[in-house]
C-alpha cells in the first residue's frame, strides 16, 4: 500500500473542488424533496438562460413572498424607474428597442456578438468577438482568455449567490 501525503493546500483544493461541483449540480436544493408548483415554473422563465444558475430554494422564496419582492425592487429603483419599467413590460414593442440599445446592453454586461442584430452571427463576427486586441487575428490565448472570462464572471455570481443564501439560511 503506497502512502500519500497531502499538504494543506491540496487538502483545501480538494474540499474547494468538491464543495464547487456539489453547488454545480443542476437546481441544488436545501429541501429537495418539496415538489415544485406550477407558479414556481413561471417564475423560473424570468431567469432566461441563467434559470439552471437559481436554485429552488430562490425560486421557492419568490412565489412565497411577491410583495416583499416588489417592495424590495421598489426599494432598489425607486418608483419612477419601476413604474417605467412595468409600463415597458405593458409595451413589448418598446421594451424590445430600449433592450436592443447598445448602452442598456453594456449597463446589462449582455454584449452579443450580433453586431448587425439580426439575430444571426456570421463568421466574421464571431472572429471579431473573440479578437480581443483588434489586430484580425484570433490566437488561441485570446480565445482561452475569452473562454475563461465568461468562467470567471459565471464562478463570481455563482459565489454571490451563496454567499447571499448562507447569508440568509444563518
Amino acid at each position: 500500500m503506497k502512502k500519500i501525503i497531502l499538504t494543506e493546500s491540496d487538502i483545501t483544493k480538494i474540499v474547494r473542488k468538491s464543495i464547487q461541483n456539489k453547488l454545480n449540480e443542476d437546481k441544488f436544493s436545501v429541501e429537495p424533496e418539496v415538489l415544485r408548483q406550477p407558479r414556481e415554473t413561471e417564475i423560473d422563465r424570468l431567469f432566461g438562460k441563467y434559470t439552471y444558475h437559481v436554485p429552488d430554494d430562490v425560486i421557492r422564496y419568490m412565489r412565497k413572498n411577491p410583495a416583499l419582492i416588489v417592495k424590495r425592487l421598489l426599494d432598489i429603483y425607486g418608483e419612477d424607474k419601476l413604474m417605467n419599467y412595468v409600463d415597458m413590460a405593458r409595451n413589448p414593442k418598446e421594451m424590445d428597442m430600449k433592450l436592443d440599445n447598445d448602452t442598456l446592453r453594456d449597463e446589462l454586461e449582455e454584449g452579443s456578438a450580433d453586431t448587425n442584430k439580426n439575430g444571426k452571427i456570421s463568421k466574421k463576427e464571431l472572429h471579431k468577438h473573440f479578437d480581443l486586441d483588434g489586430d484580425g487575428t484570433v490566437t488561441p490565448k485570446e480565445y482561452d482568455k475569452h473562454i475563461k472570462d465568461h468562467i470567471k464572471k459565471a464562478t463570481n455570481e455563482q459565489e454571490k449567490l451563496v454567499k447571499r443564501l448562507i447569508s440568509k439560511l444563518s
